[in-house]
């Protein structure tokens, strides 16, 4: 059994969200938030925790209404779109269609961003591969 933080998204759309990052999860910006941390809970896994954070099971008469309510939120129930964070390995999933999928730190558009383009490097300059630190650092 393992601890997990349950996210629900603010304005679901019950879809999969292929620009989602942990970054949107964990907003701290009124203007940038997207999802509520609703609550902490002890589960068997990602399957576990959906089936406890169905309506029927953790608010079956209302329970959870004032909550929800105060959070904003829409939804009792989690659906496709909200987020599960593995307290233990410290791992962000969204609700997928079939299962759960990982949310990355960032998407590959923002990666490829903060990458750039691959210059040509000056092999005298700066050697891409050398035997030795001596031949690195022209020694050798």
């Amino acid at each position: 059994m393992k601890a997990y933080q349950v996210y629900y998204k603010i304005d679901p759309t019950f879809l999969e969200d292929k620009e989602l990052t942990i970054a949107r999860v964990v907003a701290r910006s009124l203007k940038a938030r997207k999802f509520m941390p609703v609550r902490v809970l002890v589960a068997g896994g990602l399957d576990d925790v959906y089936s406890k954070m169905q309506g029927e099971r953790w608010s079956p008469r209302g329970e959870a209404r004032p909550l929800i309510k105060a959070l904003g939120l829409s939804h009792t129930s989690m659906s496709v779109g909200d987020v599960i964070l593995d307290l233990e390995e410290n791992v962000f999933y969204e609700v997928a269609w079939s299962g759960f999928s990982v949310v990355p730190l960032l998407t590959d558009e923002q990666i490829k961003e903060i990458a750039g383009e691959p210059e040509e490097d000056d092999e005298e300059d700066h050697p891409s591969y050398c035997d030795t630190q001596e031949e690195y650092h022209g020694l050798k």
